[in-house]
């Protein structure tokens, strides 16, 4: 695979991938990746916690991360475009402010095809808003690709909150696999002890038996057949990378922008 080998024996380490992990879109079971200094986990598990990132599949990322996003851009451009004729028919956008979408399209009605365009454009924002289904192939199409063209982003590393997989076991069983996300903002850690008794396979009697116990358990979740363990590890240089991401997301330095005057200094010199 790309970018995972198999989980190396006796050890869950940074870049130790683990089935097990509490799912953030409800009580259900997905993977999680170490982000805990190497240093502290690799020969001696010295670290008090164990701290990792959620992976999800990219589904669920389409249906609980991208699509709502979507579906707001979507009616964001509409009442932008809606502002613009009512300001440019009636000099203001009272109607749409006070009263609505469905009012402002009521007001300036459906003759004009930028209204029209605006229209499809909202019945498809509320079509994806009102999913019910984890159906995606039952989305209107201008949703689907919009939805596509976020996932682009995300496998060109633009989307800087997620960071894409495209495996996460180093042998998958056969079928087809859409890939997997892991969740740069949502960090979560357990207990060393915990995480050591994961690493030998953890059911769901072992977990329950730490519940009360280890306020930490609650980041985990397993099935009544199912089993916590480490499934592979993310080899080099894609754990770097993912570090590397996740460290600029939460370590970058805001700073003032560079005044215009330092452009217009250099526009004024090159006589422009």
């Amino acid at each position: 695979m790309r970018n995972v080998v198999k989980a190396p024996e006796n050890r869950i380490t940074q870049g130790t991938v683990f089935y097990g992990a509490r799912s953030p879109y409800g009580d259900q079971a997905c993977y999680g990746v170490g982000i805990t200094a190497r240093c502290d986990t690799a020969r001696e598990f010295k670290a008090a916690t164990f701290t990792f990132l959620p992976i999800v599949s990219v589904k669920d990322w389409l249906l609980h991360e991208a699509l709502p996003k979507v579906a707001a851009d979507l009616l964001s451009s509409v009442k932008g475009a809606l502002k613009a004729k009512l300001m440019e028919k009636d000099g203001t956008d009272v109607v749409l402010t006070a009263f609505g979408v469905e009012a402002a399209f009521e007001k300036l009605g459906v003759s004009e095809k930028a209204i029209k365009s605006a229209r499809q454009t909202y019945d498809d924002a509320m079509a994806a808003m009102a999913l019910k289904s984890d159906d995606l192939t039952d989305l209107p199409k201008s949703v689907k690709k919009a939805l596509h063209a976020d996932f682009v982003k995300l496998t060109k590393g633009t989307l800087q909150d997620f960071f894409f997989l495209d495996q996460i076991e180093a042998f998958p069983l056969e079928g087809q696999t859409l890939g997997y996300v892991v969740l740069l903002r949502d960090v979560r850690s357990i207990d060393r002890k915990l995480a050591l008794t994961m690493l030998g396979g953890m059911d769901r009697s072992k977990l329950l038996a730490c519940v009360g116990q280890d306020d930490s358990s609650g980041h985990l979740f397993v099935g009544d057949d199912d089993l916590a363990l480490p499934v592979s590890e993310i080899v080099s240089p894609y754990v770097e990378k993912l570090l590397q991401n996740f460290s600029m997301l939460f370590g970058r330095i805001g700073t003032k922008d560079v005044p215009e005057s330092c452009s217009q200094a250099v526009f004024d010199f090159l006589e422009v």
